[in-house]
């Protein structure tokens, strides 16, 4: 079984090619091949350090580092149980619940940074589908109301 991350499985990869060039004519070691990736998205970098002794009276260490690039979070497809901030977690837009709602549902909107103690609005509705409209400042609480989607 391979407990190997994708990128640590780049990283042993690109080691291994760096290390393969690392072999010598004589005494002088071979030039390490270098690459230099540029990604505008953030990236988790990732470095290993190998030493190689190759002939002659010194050891050569070859550092490599190899940068993956972190694929961008998947959009939320329905809002579910808990605390949302609006703009950063979800969009701001109008939501409704995807079922039909029953007692103990409750909802609340808040501003930002209050803790939930400066409410803007909220409902305990007890049938029906609900429908708030969210904007950036605002978190969004939801309990046993099910999920929320975009309308």
């Amino acid at each position: 079984m391979n407990n190997r991350t994708p990128a640590a499985a780049a990283l042993a990869g690109a080691l291994a090619l760096t290390l393969a060039g690392c072999g010598s004519s004589g005494d002088q070691p071979a030039a390490a091949p270098a690459t230099t990736i540029t990604v505008a998205a953030p990236a988790v970098t990732t470095t290993a350090t190998a030493t190689v002794k190759v002939p002659g009276p010194a050891a050569t260490t070859v550092q490599v580092t190899r940068t993956v690039t972190a694929p961008p979070p998947p959009p939320v497809a329905a809002i579910e149980e808990g605390v949302w901030t609006v703009g950063s977690d979800i969009k701001p837009g109008t939501y409704r619940t995807i079922d039909a709602v029953t007692d103990g549902c409750y909802w609340s909107i808040t501003k930002s940074g209050s803790n939930g103690s400066d409410i803007i609005n909220n409902g305990t509705p007890t049938g029906g589908h609900p429908v708030v409209t969210l904007r950036k400042g605002q978190d969004f609480e939801t309990h046993d109301c099910g999920s929320w989607a975009k309308r």
